[in-house]
């Protein structure tokens, strides 16, 4: 009877803020290892998530579970607690529950087994996922209060410190300030360069910090957008920004969605921080208005789209996104990096250069009968090989329970048997983790195998639709079905561009 593992990180795990992600799913995942071999259940997959998400419409790895389940694979599911199942709202719980009782697939805990065909197992199943729902909307108002008294008392509430500061600990309280560091000088001349008297533009500015050496807070060169942000930060005017990026929910094609949409200045709270400006309110809201009047002057028509590999493509010398640039055939890809070397290409030779780079993956991912049967067959030696395993970890959990007996009977002393108990669970211990080996092999063998499956379909609807559709924001969209990225290489004019296609194997 086949059975899977689910493993994830939730906000609980947060309180071993010295355990990372792997470390906190390992020492689940053993747990789990422990409760199948006392159940005697045979484990055939494992399933990792550590991506943040209350909804199953941010887990991908969960929503591949649930399709399993759904079409009746697996007799039942492991999960350290049936909270890390689904903690979403009713949509959510309501989907888990009836994925998991249509098939009558079980649900295993260390503490208890969740049968969905019996009626208290049912109730107690829909109970705990109620009251896990009530716990996570507790721990998100405890949250939201709390970062919202921090930043009412002028702390610093963000991750990632703005450029020119850095974090550092309140003494004798609890959260984080800001104090300025080495690129506190660069923010004060961006400053000083925009309200100059040469008046220079965000896009000449940031020619001007790339010329004379300055980078960005990742060492990247600056753009007219990055130095636009400076600008725009009211931080540096020694504020804290509340109600900013607020989350609000959407629904999309009926799938509930977050977005944070950018509020404008005057749109959001600011209040006096604990740490020191870098420059002037005055300076700042100066930068402001004329931020305000360049926008109104150069406000042009509603953008539409022109780049179908917007947000895929990548310069693969420097790492920067690459640049869609109007001309006559239809647009060329260009990199926007000062001095990178790598040659523009067209579009359209692109497009049909990166379709026959998915027939290539189409056809490496369509096996034929002979190497299907060849991964058949290694999926099979791997699982006889878990049978004899398991044979002979019970022929040794024998002999060890036999050793009491010969230590009851005085056939055995006490150094004797503390010497055979030591040799067995040593061979116990190997064996286990033989077996665990072989399970995640078996396991990374399958998924790769279901994963390939399932992009098959998506890069065919590609190659059929891709060269029919005329808007290249549904081109875009497209490719982002089945491509996470596209590394662009052409170093010289008189070398053809080359393309290294990263799939996106889930949904």
């Amino acid at each position: 009877m086949p059975y899977c593992m689910y493993l994830r990180k939730s906000r609980k795990d947060s309180d071993h803020p010295g355990q990372a992600e792997e470390d906190v799913l390992i020492r689940h995942e053993q747990l789990l290892w422990e409760t199948a071999q006392r159940l005697g259940l045979q484990i055939e997959a494992i399933y990792r998530e550590v991506v943040s998400g209350d909804s199953i419409a941010g887990r991908p790895v969960m929503q591949q579970l649930l399709r399993e389940v759904s079409a009746g694979d697996w007799d039942g599911v492991l999960v350290v607690e049936i909270e890390r199942l689904a903690r979403g709202d009713t949509q959510d719980q309501g989907a888990v529950a009836k994925a998991f009782q249509y098939n009558g697939t079980k649900i295993i805990t260390p503490m208890k087994v969740y049968d969905p065909n019996d009626e208290f197992d049912e109730e107690y199943f829909e109970f705990g996922l109620y009251m896990s729902r009530r716990e996570l909307k507790t721990i998100n108002r405890r949250l939201m209060r709390g970062r919202q008294a921090s930043a009412k008392q002028g702390k610093y509430i963000g991750g990632i410190p703005p450029f020119g500061y850095e974090k550092q600990k309140l003494p004798d309280q609890k959260g984080y300030t800001l104090i300025p560091n080495t690129d506190a000088d660069t923010v004060r001349l961006i400053y000083s360069l925009y309200l100059g008297e040469n008046s220079l533009g965000t896009g000449e500015l940031a020619t001007v910090l790339n010329n004379s050496g300055y980078r960005t807070q990742k060492k990247h060169f600056w753009s007219g957008s990055t130095v636009q942000k400076i600008l725009s930060n009211p931080v540096y005017m020694g504020k804290i920004k509340i109600g900013y990026r607020p989350k609000v929910k959407v629904f999309e094609n009926g799938v509930q969605k977050v977005i944070r949409p950018v509020k404008a200045f005057g749109e959001y709270t600011l209040i006096d921080g604990l740490h020191e400006g870098l420059i002037s309110e005055e300076e700042w809201y100066q930068a402001a208005e004329k931020l305000k009047s360049s926008a109104l002057v150069h406000t042009t028509k509603k953008y539409k789209p022109q780049n179908p590999f917007s947000g895929l493509m990548k310069c693969q010398l420097c790492g920067y996104a690459m640049k869609r640039q109007t001309n006559a055939r239809g647009g060329s890809m260009y990199c926007v990096t000062p001095g990178c070397p790598c040659q523009y290409t067209d579009v359209a030779t692109l497009e049909l250069q990166l379709l026959e780079a998915l027939r290539q993956s189409l056809s490496a991912f369509s096996h034929t009968e002979s190497e299907r049967n060849v991964i058949a067959d290694e999926i099979k030696r791997t699982e006889q090989q878990l049978v004899q395993l398991r044979r002979e970890q019970e022929r040794l959990q024998r002999q060890l329970g036999n050793l009491f007996d010969l230590l009851e009977q005085g056939i055995y002393d006490k150094s004797t048997f503390v010497s055979r108990r030591t040799h067995l669970e040593e061979q116990l211990a190997a064996l286990a983790e033989t077996a665990a080996q072989l399970e995640q092999q078996r396991g990374l063998t399958q998924t790769k195998e279901a994963q390939a499956a399932a992009l098959i379909p998506r890069i065919q609807s590609v190659l059929d639709t891709y060269l029919h559709l005329n808007s290249a924001l549904e081109k875009n969209r497209l490719l982002k079905t089945v491509l996470r990225r596209i590394d662009y290489l052409r170093p010289d004019r008189d070398t053809p561009p080359a393309l290294t296609l990263y799939l996106k194997f889930e949904d």
